[in-house]
């Protein structure tokens, strides 16, 4: 099975299915259920991320909730086996509703699982425990704390309890929201002032080198393409998250700055 990147699941085609990826759970977030004509639903979202940074958003509809655990920590997700003659299933790229990001939809045919090793099997199977004899003769494994139900499944997402858990985040105040949200706009500001000075100081008048008119509708183009590659690339994250002022020259100084004399003093 084909283990895809998490750049080549950005940009892989809308529905597109992603036979095996794998990456850090840097978010988890709770789910959360509701009703339709349809009847219940439930939703799960999260982020996954590679060692460049690379992030892909991550919605598990209507499947079991992923333990808060698992944040942090570096996951293996996998399509599953379709009905017959109907190929992979329960991965595929999809695009956010809100902001048309790349967005990986997982359901319940997908298979997710903490990753080991690079030689970790597709399915993997609980080892077998011995057999001890309970007292009212039943037969019960060793080791298995009492009232345990049967060992989960492979390839199914284990309980929370099974791992140490994990603080939730502390939450953010109005005012660190507020400055969160001032950041990623800054951003986008020096993002979209970087790509006009790079069309109309650079792109144009190299073109008009060669001999190529641009007008201003045509630079205007320029400069949305622009736009939209560094969005499609995100490489917007790379500018400051600051605002970009211009530093001013240094001021010539005036003869009273070169007077050390002081006031004058009477005779």
């Amino acid at each position: 099975m084909k283990l895809s990147t998490i750049q080549e699941a950005i940009n892989a085609e809308i529905d597109e299915p992603v036979l095996a990826i794998r990456g850090k759970l840097t978010k988890l977030f709770e789910r959360f259920s509701g009703e339709s004509q349809y009847g219940v639903w439930t939703l799960q979202n999260g982020q996954l991320a590679d060692d460049e940074g690379t992030v892909i958003k991550l919605q598990l509809s209507n499947r079991e909730e992923m333990p808060q655990a698992w944040r942090n920590q570096t996951i293996e997700i996998r399509c599953g086996k379709g009905a017959k003659g109907s190929g992979y299933t329960g991965v595929k790229r999809i695009a956010d509703k809100k902001d048309k990001s790349p967005v990986l939809q997982l359901s319940d045919k997908a298979e997710v699982f903490l990753f080991k090793s690079e030689h970790q099997p597709e399915t993997e199977e609980l080892p077998k425990q011995p057999q001890t004899a309970a007292p009212n003769g039943a037969p019960k494994a060793s080791g298995s704390p009492q009232g345990a139900s049967q060992a989960p499944k492979s390839n199914i997402i284990p309980a929370a309890d099974e791992f140490a858990p994990e603080p939730p985040p502390a939450p953010k105040g109005a005012t660190a929201q507020m400055a969160q949200g001032m950041s990623q706009m800054y951003q986008i500001a020096n993002t979209q002032y970087a790509a006009i000075r790079m069309v109309h100081e650079y792109l144009v008048p190299s073109l008009q080198k060669h001999g190529i008119t641009v007008d201003p509708q045509q630079e205007a183009a320029l400069v949305q393409n622009m736009l939209i590659q560094m969005y499609y690339q995100r490489g917007h994250h790379n500018f400051p998250s600051t605002r970009f002022i211009k530093a001013e020259p240094p001021k010539e100084p005036t003869p009273e700055d070169l007077d050390q004399s002081g006031p004058e003093q009477p005779f």
